[in-house]
């Protein structure tokens, strides 16, 4: 995730710091959730494996559109 900071002195907006924000962790203890089937996308699409990343896309949106189905806002 890029970032930047800017504060504004003397009536300027000035930069003072950027960068890029990285997590290479991922969550082991979310087997057959939403979140391990996002750790097998981003693992997917590091590697190039368009197939896999492919079906876990399909299987996200269904198990989102079917908690969505089940649990409205209140």
């Amino acid at each position: 995730i890029p970032y930047f900071i800017k504060e504004k002195a003397d009536g300027e907006w000035r930069l003072t710091e950027s960068g890029h924000i990285q997590n290479q962790e991922f969550c082991t203890s979310a087997e057959g959730s939403r979140y391990d089937l996002l750790n097998d996308m981003m693992v997917s699409h590091q590697v190039g494996d368009e197939a896999t990343l492919w079906e876990r896309l399909e299987s996200y949106g269904r198990l989102e559109g079917y908690l969505k189905g089940q649990f409205g806002i209140l």
